[in-house]
């Protein structure tokens, strides 16, 4: 398993084609909001970027250097995502809040991530390195 797929969502989940400046996309990576141009509405995970503030959707669909779209399911507060994990899954680190360790893992290193970085909070598990949770997606709160 690579990437972010959905487990639960109450409502519907949206789709969106969004913008990006050429940047490669694999199905089930983050997909963050492009904070520096007006003409790019979302760009790959980084560490400066995926915070709760930037959150923008699951990528959908691999793009490549050459393409100008990509597919983004639009993530909310109330959906249940999977994701493979850095470390061996544990309930012990349900209702933690864990930050990633690139665009489709998240590093459950058993503490909790109480800054902006903590965009995934652990709720369950589903296999031996795979975890399942929400995203926390707020945002900014002061300017």
């Amino acid at each position: 398993m690579a990437g972010f797929s959905i487990v639960t969502s109450p409502n519907p989940v949206v789709f969106e084609k969004k913008t990006h400046n050429g940047r490669v996309f694999a199905i089930g990576d983050i997909v963050v909001l492009e904070r520096t141009s007006d003409a790019y509405e979302v760009t790959t995970w980084a560490l400066s970027n995926a915070t709760t503030v930037n959150l923008c959707g699951i990528a959908m669909e691999a793009t490549t250097s050459s393409s100008t779209k990509v597919l983004v399911a639009l993530i909310d507060n109330q959906q249940q995502w999977k994701c493979e994990s850095t470390s061996t899954a544990d309930t012990d680190d349900n209702s933690l809040r864990h930050e990633m360790t690139d665009g489709n893992t998240v590093a459950n290193t058993s503490s909790d991530i109480t800054t902006t970085a903590g965009i995934f909070e652990q709720t369950g598990i589903a296999a031996t390195k795979v975890v399942v949770g929400k995203f926390i997606k707020i945002g900014q709160a002061a300017a």
